[in-house]
């Protein structure tokens, strides 16, 4: 099953929702969580003892976010494979590593014919740490981090 396109209407309207309600995004966090228990082990995987409380209450966001526009859109959503999972996040690791520049230099690649660019830019959007009035504490490893963890959730999911 390919996933249906997730504009950017979409990705806002859920968050919205999340604006106005605060207990439907711990609901469908838990949704998340409960569903898809490969992409919760990526989410709570030891390398992510690296993220700092902001960071990753600001992958568990995204990722909601991600999850929920998906469902939105495609009604019912396949149970990640764990080893589609590890595949996904050692090739995303591998094509970002061998990339040259800065972080947003070596991102760009991923845009490339990629079928999910708006979901890919909310990732890249809620990583910007040029915003004076974001109180977020993002640091250069954390945004890799998570840059990498929601692209392979999307990749995933996204089959």
């Amino acid at each position: 099953m390919a996933l249906k396109y997730i504009s950017d209407e979409i990705i806002e309207r859920v968050i919205e929702a999340y604006e106005s309600d605060d207990d439907k995004f711990f609901a469908d966090q838990d949704a998340l969580t409960n569903e898809q228990a490969a992409i919760d082990a990526l989410f709570t995987d030891e390398s992510l003892d690296l993220l700092n409380d902001d960071e990753f209450e600001l992958l568990w966001f995204i990722a909601t976010v991600i999850y929920t526009s998906m469902k939105e859109v495609n009604k019912t959503m396949p149970h990640a494979d764990p080893e589609k999972v590890i595949a996904y996040d050692e090739k995303n690791w591998e094509v970002f590593e061998n990339a040259q520049g800065s972080f947003r230099e070596k991102i760009t690649c991923f845009y490339e014919e990629y079928e999910q660019e708006d979901l890919l830019a909310f990732v890249e959007d809620c990583l910007d740490t040029d915003d004076e009035d974001d109180d977020v504490d993002i640091t250069s490893t954390g945004r890799e981090l998570i840059f990498i963890s929601c692209k392979t959730m999307i990749d995933v999911l996204g089959e």
